[in-house]
């Protein structure tokens, strides 16, 4: 169970591109804000990549403190801190994201994960819940959410889980086991 990473959601929230006309009517703070989040997101993004998942959480954190509604950045920080382990980190920062992006199927499905791990069954349900509500073609929170009622011995409902799993998506292997 990885967490997902939705790239066609990773685009950043600003333009990048200033051609000079833009850049004369940015004023200095907006600028200046503008570079620093892409400064410390770029910087958290190249330090993920080295596995220095502190160091990537710090730069996450400073490009949260310019940019809070950028999406990339939450997914990232969150990755970040799984990659360390520390679930109850990641349910936190995944609970602060879900204020700015309450309607985020993505976010939603990744919590329910760390939640499994952590063995918080009854708020796995609750989150893949939540993202089957938002994304209802997301094949495997389907299939998580039976694998945790399965856990808690809801046999019925896990079927009826695996059942939608198989109806959206009949090639994947994993939900006919």
């Amino acid at each position: 169970m990885n967490l997902e990473q939705d790239p066609s959601q990773n685009q950043l929230p600003i333009d990048t591109d200033l051609s000079i006309a833009d850049a004369s009517e940015t004023t200095p703070t907006a600028l200046a804000q503008q570079l620093g989040q892409i400064h410390w997101r770029e910087k958290g993004q190249q330090l993920l990549k080295a596995e220095s998942w502190q160091q990537a959480i710090d730069c996450f954190q400073q490009a949260l403190q310019f940019q809070p509604l950028d999406r990339g950045i939450w997914q990232s920080y969150c990755l970040a801190f799984d990659r360390l382990g520390r679930y109850s980190d990641v349910i936190a920062a995944y609970e602060q994201a879900l204020k700015f992006h309450p309607k985020d199927a993505t976010f939603w499905y990744n919590r329910g994960v760390v939640l499994r791990r952590m063995q918080r069954y009854p708020e796995a349900i609750e989150s893949y819940s939540r993202a089957v509500e938002l994304r209802p073609q997301l094949t495997q929170a389907w299939y998580n959410r039976g694998c945790v009622l399965a856990e808690m011995g809801q046999y019925a409902e896990a079927i009826a889980d695996y059942d939608r799993a198989l109806e959206l998506h009949p090639d994947k292997l994993n939900t006919w086991y």
